[in-house]
């Protein structure tokens, strides 16, 4: 069942992520962040893609002069965007934390509003 928020983010970023985390729990919404729902041990790549296919219905990409130099926040938009094509939905929820600009952003990304 698709009934959770993912959170995209670079871990520098984490103070903003963990206050939106809670604001969004508080909310009644349920949230899937990695320093949240996994346990030590996991294989990450894989709960993170199954959590981003089955369990995500808005993905909410974190964006920053830290993420968007970073590879896992890539891998993940990339992912959540294919299946945004795919599903013909709006899937992903960009938030730019820095102020970024569109020439900022990977090709992917920069046409978001």
């Amino acid at each position: 069942m698709r009934d959770h928020l993912f959170i995209s983010y670079a871990t520098e970023d984490w103070p903003f992520v963990e206050w939106l985390a809670l604001r969004l729990t508080a909310e009644g919404y349920r949230v899937w962040c990695d320093r949240i729902k996994l346990l030590g041990g996991e294989s990450y790549p894989k709960d993170i893609d199954e959590a981003i296919k089955n369990r995500t219905f808005r993905f909410l990409a974190v964006l920053s002069r830290h993420s968007v130099k970073k590879t896992n926040p890539l891998k993940e938009r990339t992912l959540a965007l294919n299946l945004a094509r795919e599903r013909k939905e709006n899937f992903v929820i960009p938030i730019n934390l820095d102020g970024l600009s569109p020439s900022d952003l990977d090709w992917m990304v920069s046409d978001l509003t």
